[in-house]
């Protein structure tokens, strides 16, 4: 396994997977790249998909610059279908139960605001939500990913992914990756729901057994980051 090596000429792809984190990332990442973070989002009232940047154009300008936001192939604004020739990602993944419980929330509170949001659950109660509803976690990866190349998905192409639960930690060990200042701890989480509801430990073993793919990428994520992350603040800085 070669874990990847950050090339600040090329652009990076942060992929912001929905309800990780990827709100009080953003944050960071706009301090960190300003006029180069060029954001990747599906638009509404009628404007449609993200605008495609010209990536051989940033590859000639060299700049240090990362295209950032969601990037659902289901939707047609994919990884694959907008930038097929980029080498370099981050993103930030939750565990995917907590994950999709939260998107349950958001449904609910954006709804409530007369708004509505792609595939929502509508009028469903958390359980059948969770024993039902669509996980869109893994359409967002760089390629297809199956039980038979996750782990290739992820060494290939990931410079580093972190984790809601360490937040803090996850994105200073971005930073020391893209040479960027380090952050303040105890990083806000934006864009957080309120819960009301909970899932009987049975809904949330059939939720585990459905999702075994999507399981098996966090579990290989935190595996190989995980340490990689606690070595780096462990081990004392050289003197320049």
């Amino acid at each position: 396994m070669n874990l990847l090596a950050y090339d600040p000429t090329a652009p990076l792809i942060f992929i912001h997977i929905p309800k990780a984190g990827g709100v009080s990332c953003r944050a960071v990442f706009d301090a960190w790249f300003g006029s180069d973070l060029y954001p990747h989002y599906f638009r509404p009232k009628g404007y449609g998909l993200p605008p495609q940047r010209d990536f051989s154009q940033l590859l000639r300008e060299g700049t240090p610059s990362v295209i950032y936001g969601h990037f659902n192939k289901h939707r047609d604004f994919g990884v694959e279908q907008y930038y097929p020739e980029a080498t370099q990602f981050m993103t930030i993944l939750r565990d995917p139960l907590d994950m999709h419980i939260s998107r349950f929330f958001y449904a609910g509170r954006v709804e409530k605001s007369g708004r509505k949001i792609f595939d929502a659950p509508n009028n469903k109660s958390l359980e059948d939500f969770v024993k039902t509803g669509h996980l869109n976690m893994l359409e967002h990866f760089p390629r297809q990913v199956t039980m038979s190349n996750y782990r290739d998905i992820i060494e290939e192409y990931f410079l580093h992914i972190g984790f809601l639960d360490r937040l803090d930690e996850s994105l200073n060990h971005m930073a020391k990756i893209l040479n960027k200042p380090s952050v303040d701890t105890k990083i806000p989480h934006l864009n957080a729901s309120a819960r009301t509801q909970s899932v009987s430990a049975e809904i949330e073993q059939v939720f585990r057994e459905k999702h075994e793919l999507e399981y098996c990428v966090y579990t290989h994520a935190r595996n190989l980051f995980l340490p990689r992350q606690l070595q780096t603040q462990m081990t004392p800085e050289r003197p320049l």
